[in-house]
């Protein structure tokens, strides 16, 4: 009598307790782990194969579309996709519009800055390098000579403007 053995398809899982959104240029480790085991695991990163990737746990050290063929007795199945994402700091640029950046000794200063990007989550403007308290709108007067610079957030990652001086210049 002859036995005929029906192996079902392997139907493993990938997923990740890490998060799966980067910013641009910020470095990150995801591990990916399986459902199931089996008797070989191939990890894909955007359909080609990661040549050295061959355990039940994969390590992603960059961005795109993971997944993995387990076979098990013969058989083979594909896993759902997981997707690293990086997203593009924002690139803000701030001007003075129409008020001017130099100024008389001994003439009071007052310079309002805006930036372009007026929907952030986040700003933080600088004097110098140095935060500026409670200066956290799209907006600032600056009252100071010295170096301006904002800090904006979008979608949690963040981007550094241009910077403007604000100088005297000598009494005619």
């Amino acid at each position: 009598m002859l036995t005929i053995a029906v192996n079902p398809l392997p139907n493993p899982t990938i997923s990740s307790t890490d998060a799966l959104i980067y910013c641009e240029g910020e470095e990150f480790s995801v591990e990916f782990t399986i459902n199931i085991t089996g008797n070989s695991y191939i990890w894909l990163l955007n359909g080609i194969e990661i040549e050295t990737a061959t355990q039940a746990t994969y390590v992603a050290t960059e961005p795109g579309t993971y997944s993995v063929v387990v076979t098990s007795s013969g058989c083979s199945g594909t896993s759902n996709e997981l997707t690293i994402e990086t997203i593009e700091n924002p690139t803000p640029e701030i001007s003075n519009g129409e008020d001017p950046l130099a100024y008389c000794e001994n003439q009071e200063i007052s310079t309002e800055f805006s930036v372009d990007i007026t929907d952030a989550e986040a700003y933080q403007w600088f004097l110098d390098g140095v935060e500026i308290e409670n200066a956290t709108e799209s907006t600032y007067t600056a009252t100071n000579l010295g170096v301006y610079s904002v800090n904006v957030t979008v979608n949690g990652c963040t981007g550094t403007s241009n910077e403007l001086i604000v100088e005297t210049i000598a009494n005619p």
